[in-house]
Formats: C-alpha cells, sequence, structure tokens
C-alpha cells in the first residue's frame, strides 16, 4: 500500500505539471556516412567517379550536418483532460489513504484479538497447572488406597487415565500459550 501511495503521489506531481509549460532542447549530429559491405567506398559526381577510396573521416568532413532545436510548449486548451485527471489522481490517492486506514484498522484487531486470547490461555494455564496439582495428590492417594485394597484397579486406571488427559490438555495450553506470546511479539517487534 505505501508504495501504491507513493506511486500515485509522484502520478499526481507529474499531472499537475500538465498544467506548466514545457521546454525541451535537442542536439543532432548526423554524417550521412553510408558504406556497402565488402565494397570500397567510391565518391560519384555527375556519372563520373571523383574518389575510389572514400574513407569514413572524408565522407564525415563533407557530409557532417548539426542542428540545435528548442521546443516550448504551453497548454492552452486540452479539453479538460488534465483537470479530469487531476481530479481521478485525487480521489484515487483518498482511496489508498483509505485503505491503509482501513488495514491499520484490521491490524489492530487481529493485535486485539490475540492479547485477548493470551490473557485467556495465561488464566487457563494457571487453573489447568492447579487443576494438575490437586490431581497429582489424589492420584497419589488413589495409589495408597489401591495398595490398601480400597478401591479396586480399574479405578484407580480411570483416575490415572484423566490425570494423563489433563496433562496432555496442560502441554496443548502451554503451546498455545507460546505460540501467541511469540506472535505478539512479531507484531511489535
Amino acid at each position: 500500500i505505501n508504495l501504491s501511495r507513493l506511486k500515485e503521489y509522484k502520478n499526481h506531481k507529474i499531472i499537475k505539471s500538465n498544467f506548466l509549460p514545457k521546454i525541451s532542447l535537442g542536439y543532432n549530429f548526423n554524417s550521412f556516412y553510408s558504406h556497402v559491405l565488402g565494397e570500397n567506398d567510391i565518391l560519384y559526381s555527375g556519372g563520373e567517379i571523383i574518389d575510389d577510396n572514400y574513407t569514413f573521416i572524408e565522407q564525415l568532413k563533407n557530409n557532417k550536418n548539426h542542428y540545435i532545436s528548442l521546443n516550448l510548449t504551453i497548454p492552452v486548451f486540452s479539453q479538460f483532460q488534465n483537470r479530469r485527471d487531476l481530479e481521478i489522481s485525487k480521489i484515487e490517492i483518498e482511496k489508498l489513504n483509505n485503505n491503509l486506514l482501513e488495514q491499520k484498522v484490521d491490524i489492530k484487531n487481529i493485535i486485539n484479538k490475540f492479547q485477548i486470547d493470551l490473557e485467556t490461555s495465561l488464566q487457563e494455564l494457571k487453573s489447568e497447572k492447579k487443576y494438575i496439582e490437586v490431581l497429582e495428590e489424589l492420584l497419589e492417594i488413589n495409589k495408597e488406597k489401591y495398595k490398601l485394597g480400597i478401591i479396586p484397579l480399574y479405578e484407580l486406571e480411570r483416575f490415572s487415565y484423566e490425570y494423563e488427559n489433563e496433562k496432555s490438555v496442560f502441554l496443548q495450553t502451554k503451546i498455545k500459550t507460546f505460540y501467541l506470546i511469540n506472535y505478539l511479539k512479531i507484531f511489535f517487534s
């Protein structure tokens, strides 16, 4: 978008310059040199051969031509095309500025969404960590109960399965939090 804006500003300046007079200066040099490949250069005059070894330097001396040109262009009337082009250019610049503002708003919204997601993820991380600590203690208690014969093996395995699932959820939340932190670092660096 910034490159498009720069391009459009330059275009706008060029269109504005169409209202100003233009002056150009030119110079041209010509020797009218000619040569047929594989043949000697011959100078003819009135059908007779004057020089059968007419070299480039001799042709240059005899046929050189210079001219200088100076052109002045004054815009008098261009059927309002310059004015129309200038208005179109202003509209294009305004469109690009609006697009840039929209993109800035979109980026702010994305950043805000990620910040909210990060805060939520951090809270989830804290609560899941506490929950895992509680589950660890309960697992130890249930292991003791199993050793004493108070609970059967399938209840201990069910509880151990729940504990492992919760550790997996905790790890996923940790990865998500890590991702969000690094994504926001990229935005702010």
